[in-house]
């Protein structure tokens, strides 16, 4: 199935079905999903990837962090769904939200709920 072949509706489920069972794995429960990027905007093309931050409740270790990420993006690549995965708690968000300096602040300014 080329990446061409699924539609945004279709891609939207995908992701969020994907990640809901991979955080379910973890016994992690996500307080929001969140596109964001060209995505978001309606400014992308066939071959924009899928920007997402994944907010969840609970502590996590970077490795955990990166482990969980990296199964994200496997599962979805199987998909041909190109993506980007932000992983952060709901502490972490609340803390980064209103920095500048941080991607999480773009993201929920210009994100749409997945």
């Amino acid at each position: 199935m080329k990446a061409s072949q699924i539609t945004d509706e279709k891609a939207r489920r995908i992701i969020k079905n994907v990640i809901s069972d991979i955080l379910r794995k973890y016994n992690l429960k996500c307080r929001r999903m969140v596109l964001f990027g060209s995505r978001a905007r309606g400014e992308s093309r066939e071959d924009s990837d899928w920007d997402v931050l994944v907010i969840i409740e609970g502590s996590l270790s970077r490795k955990i962090k990166r482990e969980i990420t990296a199964l994200i993006r496997m599962e979805l690549a199987r998909y041909r769904i190109l993506s980007d995965i932000i992983l952060q708690t709901a502490n972490e968000v609340e803390r980064k939200k209103n920095d500048v300096g941080y991607l999480v602040h773009y993201a929920l300014k210009e994100g749409v709920d997945l």
